[in-house]
């Protein structure tokens, strides 16, 4: 698994306290490096078997989390047997001695409220779990059987094998996947292995060579799963030294050596050696210096400039690499990718690595426009050029010295800022610990601790064009030479040399005067200090409360678990009148993309600084959203000084020039439009699109987009096609070339005309949807509520905006289900082989003890559906079951994803069979021990709202935008627990799901299905748009005639 280490862009900001460059910001915490601020208390010991643990003590921790990082990955695979150390991985969670039942773990965490996941990379395997705090014992236990004796069970293995397999099936349409495995097969062993697995390796291949895939799991696991080479991280309220006794408890009986078998795997964290002394390569000599010309399968355009770097760069107290991928990521005037952009032969780029023992595999990606793919050796020059630019330049110790005072920054914040789960902090923690040593477990791949301007001037004498792997990946391929094809992948691509010449001229290369003065090496910014004042938290409402305001419907609450933090969240509601379907929506997205590129290249320094900005059109308006570390000065800069003049006048004068960009990116967008994403997602956003009134799917409007935007002449085209005129009309009269050439001329005209009556409209769209509005308005957290009233209300009249009542505002409608809905279409992606089968079941408008009955079912419904057909018919990879909200209803979506082998048709009979059982065995006979943890789960979730910075503000902002009155019920919380704790009965939890899943006098169902084509040609995609479009539109009139439930 390729994991992205792409520059994080650092945090923010407040006066009044001094972030100072040096140590002394910082603790040590038992050999751990923390910022000042962090009160969580740390301790690292070393079990008598040798396993490293780390404790954390967090009294504001939502939950508690454990985790475990072991010293081996794929590079460990046999080589016949690619995928054995990912299967492992899968096949801990599928029983141990103590605990046998497969789905054992999976029941437990469920009904626990905990939750649990691993990856497999090149050279760690890592898990990671969190769990309601009161079960963290039991925890612990089932988990650390994982380490001492799993099964291995060979009706497991050959089940396990088959989801790896739909697993590695998923994956083979994504674009950048595609890419890397074709990449790594020009690298030296182990890195050039495949390591996901498939059915070939993981059974045939063993079975070819009179091989036991369970005799292999169990020595792979004897080999490295001992002590020596685990790392456990243990995080939770309680204190230490109860961590302690756990850890010594239930982890020191995990062998050290399995009986001779297991030594520890020495992976060389840093190297101190000098480069010509430590020069073991990731790439083979003899590609480097190249072009990998890939044929993609979709519209994405890329090329990669990869470098590998020897073990001499992975010093992690210098990181040399977050100096390069800095200044490669920086999008400040200037900049190389600004500069760029301005070429129009790119959209974006991105700078990213990867770390290993050995090495360092650096990416440079560029995602290019068709013009940049016919020019793409004057960008690969232009690159070069830069390189040489900064090897020369004088400013790269400052630049570094900013670079250091930003991680630094970045460090402080990054706990409160990302708010991130006890989950994904035992995970970072123990892959950190693992690789970086105790000194590093928080630090590791973020604080840079000194700066080294001898290894900055060697790194950069490092990339060179005969370093440099060059690869392009489009649409057309390599033509007129060998193509190879990737054995996992089906990737034809050729490795194509580069004359020497071409390689000196790149080398020697360097701007022009002129040129040289536009580019520039960014210089960091120098951040306002940050403010570590936190407000007391009795001046703030138990919840959110509104502040009177002429303007907007602001609302406010303080901080939250004692945080520095600060979200704030904007929508602006456009009237009920002008919804129009997919015109609204296309043209709100449009106008969301142009106001996106009017405010990138000015928030440069506030990004850099913490200060995140977000906008994004929603099926009700355009939502704004804003994060910060604490109040700063910078905020009202942001909102006043740069997006109101947008909204207020720059929309208007400038929109038209950014129009086209405008479609091309909305119509291109990865978030959107991409056949990379994961089928099973669209699939599941196209079912919950269905039931509402405004959202519409991408390609509805992707496909209203491209009737706004055909295909027009440019002046080259014309001046080309005059040319052409001139040769094919040699024969003829004069007069017939000029009337050729005026056909064209005024057929250009006429595209003219037609973008001036795409500008009136885009003007037309914008006083619609940008005047008069609706504001809703939450504001959380170290901000006072004078302050942040002030803030919206400020940004109200500078953005020229009249208030309208919010009951003439857009708001989202829910179609009733009167009656069953079958949909079928075919999977839109011809290299996704799998099928795809979702079914939603509407519940309706719940009341409030039936939202908390459904949030009871939610974690007992999906392990259910899980275990069965996953774990035990193994129908496809993906399996979830989901009570999702949709507009102010809920319903429950039961979706597989999986091998054609299994039809449409058998995917939605086994989820009508499972239902039925799932009735029957787990609600008619619900066990006491299961009610009860679902109501200790539900308790535990409303007790610690108060610990999460993004679960408090995003419960919250869920019933504020759903609230008609002005004001939340203060002890809504202690109602909910109370009428968990005294009235929530099995019953109850009965009913609201044969509610949900029959409910009287009519069918609340429908279901969609996406089957494969059984071809993997490349598919017209104006057809397809066309094609779904044309179902969909169908669909939503047979749904329309059932109206909707009433808007809350």
């Amino acid at each position: 698994m390729f994991y992205i280490y792409a520059l994080i862009y650092l945090l923010n900001f407040s006066k009044t306290i001094a972030l100072e460059c040096s140590i002394s910001r910082w603790k040590i915490a038992n050999s751990v490096v923390t910022p000042q601020i962090d009160t969580r208390k740390f301790k690292n010991i070393t079990l008598e078997n040798g396993l490293s643990v780390m404790l954390v003590e967090d009294t504001k921790a939502e939950k508690a989390g454990f985790g475990m990082a072991v010293n081996v990955g794929s590079f460990e695979d046999p080589e016949m047997i690619p995928g054995l150390a990912h299967l492992l991985e899968h096949m801990l969670f599928l029983g141990t001695i103590k605990y046998p039942d497969p789905k054992s773990y999976d029941e437990f965490m469920s009904q626990h409220g905990g939750q649990s996941n691993a990856y497999t990379s090149e050279e760690r395997t890592v898990y990671f779990n969190e769990i309601n705090e009161e079960f963290l014992d039991s925890g612990l236990d089932y988990f650390s059987q994982f380490f001492k004796s799993p099964l291995l069970d060979i009706k497991m293995i050959e089940r396990e094998v088959h989801a790896i397999d739909s697993e590695h099936a998923k994956n083979i349409p994504n674009e950048i996947d595609r890419i890397w495995y074709t990449v790594k097969t020009y690298a030296y062993p182990p890195f050039s292995h495949f390591t996901t697995g498939n059915i070939e390796t993981l059974i045939k291949n063993p079975k070819d060579m009179n091989l036991s895939i369970e005799a292999l799991l169990k020595n792979f696991f004897l080999t490295y799963y001992c002590a020596k080479n685990m790392y456990l991280t243990i995080y939770s309220r309680r204190t230490i030294k109860q961590l302690e006794f756990f850890a010594k408890m239930y982890f020191s009986d995990i062998s050290d050596n399995n009986g001779g078998l297991c030594g520890k795997v020495e992976h060389n964290k840093e190297s101190n050696s000098e480069p010509e002394k430590d020069r073991r390569p990731i790439f083979k000599e003899e590609n480097l210096g190249k072009l990998l010309h890939v044929k993609s399968i979709g519209e994405l355009k890329i090329l990669w400039f990869v470098w590998n770097f020897p073990g001499y760069f992975n010093i992690s107290a210098k990181h040399p690499m977050q100096l390069l991928s800095y200044i490669l990521n920086s999008q400040i005037p200037g900049s190389l990718t600004w500069n760029l952009q301005k070429t129009e032969m790119i959209v974006k780029t991105i700078a990213f690595y990867e770390i290993f023992s050995y090495g360092i595999l650096f990416i440079y990606q560029l995602e290019l426009t068709n013009k940049g793919v016919k020019n793409y050796e004057y960008l690969v020059s232009v690159v070069n050029k830069y390189i040489n630019k900064l090897r020369d330049s004088k400013d790269i110790s400052s630049v570094y010295e900013g670079v250091k005072t930003l991680s630094e920054r970045e460090f402080v914040m990054q706990k409160e800022m990302y708010g991130k789960s006890p989950l994904y902090e035992v995970s970072e923690i123990c892959s950190r610990l693992l690789q970086f040593g105790v000194h590093g477990a928080l630090s590791g791949d973020i604080l840079i601790e000194e700066i080294d301007e001898k290894l900055i001037k060697s790194l950069l004498n490092y990339i060179t064009p005969n370093n440099t792997l060059i690869v392009l990946s489009e649409e057309i391929g390599p033509k007129f030479v060998h193509i190879e094809k990737d054995v996992y992948y089906g990737v034809e691509h050729a490795i194509i040399p580069i004359s020497n010449e071409k390689l000196k001229k790149w080398l020697l290369g360097k701007f022009s005067q002129i040129e040289g003065k536009e580019v520039i090496v960014p210089m960091p910014s120098k951040c306002v200090p940050l403010n570590f004042i936190v407000l007391p938290t009795s001046d703030s409402p138990k919840t959110p409360i509104t502040l009177s305001s002429g303007l907007a419907n602001v609302w406010w609450i303080g901080p939250v678990a004692e945080s520095h933090k600060i979200s704030i969240r904007i929508l602006l509601r456009f009237p009920r009148r002008y919804s129009r379907g997919v015109e609204t929506q296309a043209w709100g997205l449009l106008i969301s993309y142009m106001i996106k590129a009017m405010f990138e290249n000015e928030l440069g320094y506030y990004k850099e600084c913490g200060v995140d900005l977000e906008v994004q059109w929603t099926s009700e308006g355009f939502q704004i959203d804003i994060s910060s570390f604490s109040y700063t000065d910078d905020i009202e800069t942001i909102l006043n000084t740069i997006l109101s003049p947008i909204i207020n006048k720059y929309i208007k004068k400038m929109g038209c020039s950014l129009l086209e960009k405008a479609a091309r990116s909305a119509i291109l967008s990865s978030a959107n439009f991409r056949e990379q994403n994961i089928t099973y997602l669209q699939a599941r956003e196209l079912i919950k699109m269905l039931q509402s009134s405004s959202d519409y799917s991408e390609w509805e409007i992707r496909y209203f987009l491209k009737s706004l935007f055909k295909k027009k002449s440019t002046a080259t085209d014309m001046f080309q096609q005059i040319i052409k005129a001139g040769h094919s009309i040699r024969t003829g009269t004069i007069y017939s070339l000029v009337k050729y050439i005026s056909s064209i001329i005024k057929n250009n005209i006429i595209v003219s005309e037609n973008s001036q009556t795409l500008c009136h409209s885009l003007n037309r769209w914008v006083n619609k949807l940008l005047h008069r509005l609706s504001i809703i308005a939450f504001i959380q957290g170290n901000i006072t509520k004078n302050k942040a009233k002030s803030l919206i209300e400020n940004f109200v009249l500078s953005s020229n905006i009249f208030p309208l009542k919010e009951k003439y505002a857009a708001s989202k409608r829910v179609y009733k289900i009167l009656q069953p809905l079958d949909i079928t279409l075919y999977n839109p992606n011809p290299h996704d082989e799998n099928n795809i089968v979702l079914q939603l079941y509407q519940f309706g408008k719940p009341t409030f003890e039936e939202r908390i009955n459904l949030m009871g079912l939610q974690p007992l419904v999906h392990n259910y559906m899980y275990d069965r057909l996953r774990t035990k018919l193994q129908l496809g990879y993906i399996v979830a079951a989901t009570i999702a909200p949709i507009g102010n209803t809920k319903a429950l979506i039961i979706g597989i994803q999986g091998s054609r082998e299994n039809s449409v048709e058998t995917l939605q009979n086994h989820i009508k069979l499972a239902i039925d059982s799932f009735i029957i065995e787990e609600l008619a006979n619900m066990k006491v021990e299961v009610y009860s943890s679902i109501k200790e789960s539900l308790i535990e979730y409303f007790k610690t709202l108060k610990y999460s910075f993004p679960l408090h503000f995003h419960h919250y902002w869920d019933q504020i935008i759903s609230n008609k009155s002005s004001k939340l019920n203060e002890a809504q919380n202690e109602n909910a627990i109370d009428y968990i704790q005294n009235i929530l009965s099995i019953q109850d939890l009965y009913n609201t799901f044969i509610k949900l899943i029959r409910r009287s006098g009519d069918s609340g169902i429908y279901i969609l299905k996406m089957t494969h084509r059984g071809q993997k040609t490349k598919i017209d995609k104006n057809k397809l748009d066309r094609e779904i479009t044309h179902v969909l539109s169908t669909a939503r009139e047979t749904i329309r005639k059932n109206g909707f439930y009433e808007v809350i």
